[in-house]
């Protein structure tokens, strides 16, 4: 996702309908705040779930995101809604 720049990053995704994100590469835990509380508002249709396994395991990503309380929406987009939009599985 580009630490470090994953500031400018965000501003990419937010200009451009077709450019999405993922936060594989990052455990949950560790993602900064700023990206959980727009994944879980104004970017929840944009954000795609990743663990770059092996390096994190899936369950650990998976329950650190579940302890993060999210709206039941989010959770939806980021484990399957958008990337079945994106990949037009629909």
């Amino acid at each position: 996702f580009g630490y470090p720049w994953y500031e400018e990053a965000l501003s990419i995704v937010r200009r451009h309908d077709n450019v999405y994100f993922n936060i594989a590469g990052w455990r949950p835990k560790y993602i900064p705040k700023k990206v959980i509380r727009l994944m879980d508002s104004i970017l929840v249709d944009k954000a795609l779930f990743g663990t770059d396994y092996p390096l994190i395991k899936h369950e650990i990503a998976v329950k650190e995101l579940l302890d993060m309380n999210l709206k039941e929406e989010t959770y939806n987009r980021l484990f399957w809604e958008n990337a079945s939009e994106l990949l037009e599985l629909g």
